[in-house]
């Protein structure tokens, strides 16, 4: 449904923005209030706000004010355009009584429009709930609106026509007092910034729901679009479906003003967690396999909890399932993490669209390597970092034994971290599971269709091998196929791959072999059309993303390697980083060229992070700015926040303010050498590498940083003042 305003002069409606004298801007936001102001002519303004009282109930009011030393004529039309996703009637004029309304069917839901003042319902050219009237000099002509959706339109009639006469309007502005109150005001000297910093935070509350039923729970979705307004199915898979990364991502939007909000979600996420320590992810990510585990962050988000409420019992609850969660993840003893694959069951799991590429069996661009033949740089990052954070929560309560378990498992991740540095790439790179290496590509064979292929090719590292099979015409084929080979110990082998584990997607298929091969002999084939065709390659392994720039800066790297990332992957000035950083890149061999490559704002936000965490707040400041160009750019010419934009073009993508492309707040607050606690507790350090001073306001306390001095007064009046860059955390006590 499209439900607005609309105002004509002479019968003329004002369709432009070029139409009005000055254009329409919102004055006042929360997730349950809007109000909009806007000038019509130079003697004419119009205010338009509505507040919801509860899920199905919209009621507001429309102001027409004239200050002309003449009478003005005018039409007031409210219009509501209904467009049922299932089932249902478009909206259309309707009386009831002598009340004219506007009324829809979708679903189980009739929407109905009712406006006080006597209004006509009209459906030419749309359906609108229409009031011609003068405006005498000075004149201020005030109207109230409702629109209301219960399951029959009797219902909705009946609460339209209710809440237009009740004093609405009170509750409407403490809900803007309470917002105003819970949000982190921040100011730049760039509105821009400071709109899009506000509007994170509120967008980020609107996906906080209450499911259907008795049950006290609190539940963010994933997304809110247009046509999914509300939660229709009340169990768990529905609404639970928000991932760790995500949740990682919400924290960075809503921590710390909303802490007691998050630690809920947080605790929602341990129920989740298996007897065997096990947490699925709840989003359905593929038809053909199970759910994969989520990403490896609960240890994370626990010590963000804790270092805001500081509330040792929400740590003792929470460290048996974190422990058991953990389980899951590491080998029983710190001793084996060398000799453990620390691989991602799906390329799902990380979030990306289109930087995973090298993995992809869906799109033709993908070249579906099989993900759980290869480690992660970024799995085991996170598991460090988890390592670190359940250390730091032991020792906060005093289980020493446990504390010195995690040592010893930051350590041996630490220390097999350095393995995967390539020098020849500058980077991070993935290994092969089973040979713990990233060999060179030796072999690209492409071929046209036939039984048998002789390669007796000798290769210098033992190589796990794809296959890609091309039909003509994008039919399926049911066929076979043998690799015929040496394994590294220099023992003959076969491998076979039959008609039911060969997937077929749009006419190519993808295999990825089980068996490392130090030789290969040739290849037959059965079942394939002459005019079909097929390649033949061994797996490359150098193709990195944004997800291998994760352990550059978790202090393993020396100075010099760690500026040879820098230079090579995350200088703002080039091209390809103007939208941000990219999800991959070029590396030893060309891309796919069909391939459109994206910049995501979730792992945007995990890498300046970790930049800002290893002390490059410089190269952070500025691929903040890259990425926030971007993001303003796509509110102010899409109306939202989105997960993706094209590193071509900056255009974004994926579902509209999403929350893996909502602002992060915090991240912005800590590259400036801020950490908010509450507005009587901060820390500062390092200095605002912004090129303009930073002020912030939340609940009585007020913050300014310009370059390496602070101002901070507390909401007692207790002022300080600081030009050191030295870390210190200040109280108001």
């Amino acid at each position: 449904m499209r439900f607005y305003p609309n105002i004509l002069i002479a019968d003329q409606p004002l369709e432009k923005g070029s139409d009005w004298f000055q254009p329409s801007v919102i004055s006042q936001l929360s997730p349950s209030y809007f109000c909009l102001n806007g000038q019509i002519e130079a003697t004419l303004s119009m205010e338009f706000d509505g507040y919801m009282p509860e899920p199905s109930v919209l009621v507001g009011r429309i102001q027409v004010q004239s200050t002309a030393e003449e009478p003005i004529n005018l039409t007031l039309e409210l219009v509501a355009i209904l467009v049922p996703m299932r089932k249902g009637i478009p909206s259309r004029p309707e009386i009831s009584g002598i009340n004219h309304i506007l009324v829809g069917q979708t679903g189980k839901l009739w929407p109905v429009l009712f406006m006080t003042g006597g209004p006509t319902a009209v459906s030419n050219p749309y359906p609108a709930l229409q009031l011609p009237m003068v405006l005498l000099p000075n004149q201020t002509r005030t109207l109230t609106w409702s629109l209301v959706s219960k399951e029959t339109q009797e219902e909705s009639f009946e609460t339209a026509r209710r809440i237009t006469g009740t004093p609405w309007h009170n509750p409407a502005k403490a809900s803007v007092m309470r917002h105003k109150r819970d949000s982190i005001q921040i100011h730049t000297g760039m509105p821009d910034w400071d709109a899009a910093f506000s509007l994170s935070q509120t967008t980020a509350l609107t996906h906080l729901v209450s499911p259907p039923g008795p049950r006290n729970e609190t539940i963010f979705v994933r997304t809110r679009l247009p046509d999914q307004p509300s939660v229709q199915v009340p169990s768990d898979e529905n609404l639970n479906d928000l991932t760790t990364l995500e949740a990682f991502h919400l924290a960075e939007v809503i921590l710390p003003a909303h802490v007691e909000t998050f630690s809920k979600v947080f605790e929602t996420f341990l129920k989740r967690i298996d007897d065997q320590g096990h947490l699925h992810s709840q989003v359905n990510l593929s038809a053909f396999a199970s759910n994969p585990m989520e990403c490896p962050l609960l240890a994370q988000l626990c010590l963000a909890v804790y270092e805001i409420q500081e509330d040792k019992t929400f740590l003792t609850r929470a460290y048996p399932s974190l422990l058991r969660y953990s389980s899951a993840w590491l080998p029983e003893n710190p001793h084996e993490i060398a000799t453990t694959c620390f691989r991602w069951e799906n390329p799902d799991q990380v979030q990306m669209d289109t930087g995973l590429f090298l993995f992809d069996k869906w799109r033709s661009t993908g070249r579906g390597l099989d993900i759980q033949k290869v480690e992660s740089p970024a799995l085991l990052t996170m598991l460090m970092n988890e390592a670190i954070a359940m250390q730091k929560i032991f020792s906060i309560l005093g289980e020493k034994a446990e504390q010195k378990r995690f040592e010893a498992f930051s350590k041996a991740m630490r220390k097999k971290l350095h393995t995967y540095w390539q020098g020849e790439t500058k980077g991070f790179t993935y290994l092969d599971c089973q040979s713990q290496l990233t060999p060179p590509r030796e072999l690209f064979y492409p071929s046209p269709a036939q039984e048998n292929l002789e390669i007796k090719k000798h290769f210098s590292k033992p190589q796990r091998l794809q296959f890609h099979l091309y039909s003509e015409k994008e039919i399926t084929r049911v066929c076979e196929v043998q690799f015929i080979g040496e394994n590294p110990e220099g023992n003959r082998i076969t491998e076979n791959f039959q008609t039911p584990n060969i997937r077929w997607v749009s006419g190519i298929a993808h295999l990825t072999t089980q068996n490392l091969y130090k030789a290969l002999e040739g290849i037959s084939i059965q079942g394939l059309d002459p005019q079909d065709h097929f390649v033949i390659e061994t797996a490359d392994l150098s193709q990195t993303d944004i997800t291998c720039l994760l352990p550059a800066f978790t202090g393993v790297l020396s100075k010099d390697q760690l500026q040879k990332v820098l230079d090579n992957w995350l200088n703002w000035k080039e091209p390809d980083l103007n939208f941000g950083i990219p999800e991959t890149w070029q590396c030893l061999h060309p891309l796919p060229e069909d391939l459109s490559i994206s910049v995501n704002v979730l792992w945007n936000s995990q890498i300046l992070q970790a930049l800002t965490n290893n002390g490059n707040q410089s190269y952070a400041a500025n691929l903040f700015i890259n990425l926030m160009t971007t993001i303003i750019r796509g509110l102010k010419t899409h109306e939202g926040f989105f997960p993706f934009y094209q590193q071509s073009n900056g255009q974004p993508s994926g579902n509209k303010n999403a929350i893996a492309g909502l602002l992060p707040i915090r991240l912005f607050l800590q590259i400036s050498g801020i950490r908010l606690f509450s507005p009587e507790r901060l820390a500062l350090w390092g200095i605002n590498p912004f090129p303009w001073p930073i002020e912030i306001t939340w609940q009585g306390l007020s913050v300014r940083r310009e370059g390496e001095q602070s101002w901070v007064t507390f909401p007692n009046g207790k002022t300080f003042h600081s030009h050191s860059q030295q870390p210190i955390l200040l109280t108001m006590d």
